[in-house]
């Protein structure tokens, strides 16, 4: 498997007890956070973001996380 560059990302380091919060959602200026995750909801808001927390205790149970729950449309938006 080919190793993945992230040169050129803003990278943000993880401690082991916050791992399942790095799946994080950006839409736009917002973020939809795991609720619980004080260091990583301080990181995120520290870039500037606005932090939307969501309660995942129940998808967590499952390894369910925020970007495998997402769906994200190609194109302009407009209603559905």
């Amino acid at each position: 498997m080919a190793k993945v560059k992230l040169d050129g990302f803003d990278k943000t380091v993880m401690t082991p007890d916050e791992e399942y919060y790095a799946d994080c959602v950006r839409v736009n200026d917002r973020v939809f956070v795991a609720a619980g995750c004080e260091q990583t909801k301080g990181k995120v808001i520290e870039r500037g973001y606005e932090v939307i927390e969501l309660e995942m205790s129940e998808f967590r149970k499952v390894d369910g996380g925020l970007s495998s729950l997402s769906l994200r449309l190609a194109g302009t938006a407009r209603p559905l």
